[in-house]
């Protein structure tokens, strides 16, 4: 089956075959994959990418999915199915601004302070669900203006435990 999803701010073509049950190849930009997924609860799967384990957190928002892997947060939808659904329109989709959990968690490690400079990709916190370890990152190049958890803390998704001000947009 052919796609055409679009993943934070560019789109690309996938192809998808499913080769047995919760299982299936991928090819996005050319790159193979192997992959099974198996699914933990109603919002949690554990997918298993040539041969990689990968926690993933999937909510529904608004038509599109919201997939949360390594703590880096995503919007994913079919852009076809969105272009008929939307009349031919084509919609723009929110990129992730926000150091929050994928899933209810307590606090590891903060390993920035209020000041510190933080490019996109830096690790800002460390949180564990499930006895597993989630770097969360910064989402773009910017000053870390506020720490709101302490190591040890419990958050859940929506917390922000790291306030980032973007590069650029202080003065």
């Amino acid at each position: 089956m052919e796609y055409r999803l679009t993943i934070e701010d560019g789109s690309c073509p996938v192809t998808v075959e499913k080769t047995q049950a919760a299982e299936f190849s991928a090819v996005i930009e050319g790159k193979n994959y192997r992959v099974k997924a198996a699914r933990i609860d109603d919002h949690t799967l554990l997918l298993e990418v040539n041969g990689r384990q990968l926690p993933a957190v999937v909510v529904d928002a608004g038509g599109k999915k919201r997939v949360i892997i390594r703590g880096l947060q995503y919007e994913v939808w079919d852009e076809d199915h969105a272009e008929q659904a939307a009349g031919g329109r084509r919609t723009r989709k929110k990129k992730f601004t926000e150091v929050t959990p994928p899933t209810p968690a307590v606090v590891m490690r903060i390993p920035v302070k209020v000041g510190d400079a933080v490019t996109e990709g830096q690790a800002v916190a460390v949180v564990s669900a499930m006895k597993m370890e989630t770097t969360l990152y910064a989402p773009f190049d910017g000053t870390v203006t506020g720490i709101n958890v302490g190591e040890g803390d419990r958050v859940m998704p929506g917390d922000i435990l790291v306030d980032i001000e973007k590069s650029g947009e202080a003065e």
